[in-house]
């Protein structure tokens, strides 16, 4: 019996890395902040872990919506990465300030 959804192994695997990745620089950009702001050494865990959040949920929506765009448009280019940008931006907008900000 076939599965009625086609899985893009490759789609899913650049989606973990990116995620990953983006998860690590947060840590280290984490851990400068705490540094650069002159916090106590007891709250740069808190820093580094916030931080590695932030770039990991903005990182995988981005790459999510690349790879979609890519499969959806059948052609990997400069307007498809635009556009997931613009996904995000406005996604990430739309979460932090409400619905109608992000489609201003």
């Amino acid at each position: 019996m076939s599965s009625p959804i086609e899985v893009d192994y490759a789609a899913v695997e650049s989606i973990a890395t990116v995620t990953a990745n983006a998860a690590l620089a947060g840590l280290f950009v984490g851990a400068g902040l705490s540094f650069a702001r002159g916090r106590p050494a007891s709250v740069t865990p808190t820093y580094m872990l916030n931080t590695c959040m932030n770039f990991a949920l903005v990182g995988g929506t981005f790459e999510t919506a690349r790879s979609l765009l890519t499969k959806s448009r059948g052609c990997d280019d400069v307007l498809t990465t635009a556009m997931a940008g613009a996904v995000t931006g406005g996604g990430m907008m739309a979460m932090y300030r409400g619905g109608r900000a992000a489609a201003a």
